[in-house]
């Protein structure tokens, strides 16, 4: 055995792999489900495939402040079956995690269901075969699973996030597994996400997006209806935008591109169009009586920095989701056999924002 790495880690020898997973449920190495041993070997490939020293570290993971190293990275993705190549992916995203406005702290303290979407772009989604396409949000991708778990597992290791004491979720969703997509940039007729934020279509990149999970909208018919039955969807009371604004995601399936694209429409022109229909009517919620004065975060943008008070609109007037058009996250991603869409809903103004980094080793 190679010998050239100092591991921090304690070494223990287990018989058979049940001694294994019940150490992992007893240590809380785990998630729930099954985890494979870190063997040593597994780890140094991993370490000689990155080349940087195993001490170095990525920063602290809240609340908990555990010190994420790449040791830490490889011994846990060995665990979720990433292969090498996968785990630079998983330190882009790490890093992404711990960028001031994600606001780590917050997302694992919060009683949101709110989890890190991880959205990869660029040539790496086929290097590594990252599902993009039909069944994107699902299961049966040993990159998707095996990244979004990592993940996962170093936000609930290293940082803590377990239900009922520091991760205060009162639901949460399935995505607290494992919650990993690449974007269609194949079949989708608008430039890649990461190009919209300023990255070149070269540029292998992973986003990070805290949010609930994809409340899908079949879109069909023409694009004039698409984008009707879209901003008439998605402007719902309930989800954080309505009482601190910040942002959401909206992810398309191809054949809904295409054919916004064959109409002239733009995802400039598509995301304008979601910033200055999908609104709240004024009159609906006056009437509703579910804005109530003085109660805070139960108003409409109650927990903004000077909030607006609702009396002063009237009825017919629509008042925004998010502050402006960048709050609106638009990813072509999924097969093409049908026109289904996914609202991905924010956590707000407190955090959660959508960070991309650049996937390097």
């Amino acid at each position: 055995m190679d010998e050239k790495y100092n591991f921090e880690s304690e070494k223990k020898v287990f018989d058979t792999f049940a001694e294994w997973q019940e150490f992992a449920y007893k240590n809380s190495l785990t998630d729930g489900a099954i985890v494979a041993p870190p063997e040593k070997q597994k780890v140094v490939e991993i370490l000689d495939y990155l080349g940087r020293n195993p001490g170095e570290s990525i920063g602290k993971f809240p609340p908990l402040n555990g010190n994420v190293t790449i040791e830490q990275i490889a011994i846990i993705s060995v665990m979720c079956g990433c292969l090498p190549e996968y785990v630079p992916v998983v330190i882009a995203a790490v890093e992404a995690l711990l960028a001031p406005e994600f606001n780590m702290a917050g997302v694992q303290g919060t009683t949101n269901p709110v989890t890190p979407l991880i959205l990869i772009n660029g040539p790496i989604v086929k290097e590594i075969g990252i599902n993009s396409k039909d069944g994107v949000f699902g299961s049966g991708f040993r990159s998707n699973t095996s990244i979004g778990r990592t993940v996962r597992l170093i936000i609930w290791i290293l940082g803590g996030a377990k239900p009922g004491e520091h991760d205060k979720s009162t639901l949460a969703h399935p995505a607290k597994y494992c919650f990993c997509i690449g974007e269609n940039e194949d079949e989708s007729k608008w430039e890649p996400f990461h190009v919209t934020r300023g990255f070149a279509a070269k540029d292998n990149t992973v986003t990070v997006f805290g949010c609930h999970g994809p409340f899908h909208i079949l879109l069909k018919g023409s694009s004039n209806r698409i984008i009707n039955m879209i901003t008439n969807s998605i402007p719902i009371y309930g989800v954080n935008m309505w009482t601190i604004a910040g942002q959401y995601m909206v992810v398309m399936s191809p054949s809904i591109v295409k054919e916004l694209h064959d109409s002239k429409i733009s995802k400039e022109k598509f995301i304008s169009e979601l910033y200055s229909k999908a609104r709240f009517n004024a009159g609906n919620m006056k009437h509703a009586n579910i804005n109530e004065e003085g109660a805070g975060s139960m108003s409409y943008w109650g927990m903004v920095e000077n909030p607006p008070d609702l009396n002063s609109f009237k009825d017919d007037e629509l008042l925004p989701m998010v502050e402006n058009k960048d709050d609106i996250h638009v990813v072509c991603a999924g097969g093409m056999s049908m026109r289904w869409s996914g609202f991905l809903p924010g956590w707000g103004v407190a955090g959660a924002y959508a960070v991309t980094k650049t996937i390097t080793k």
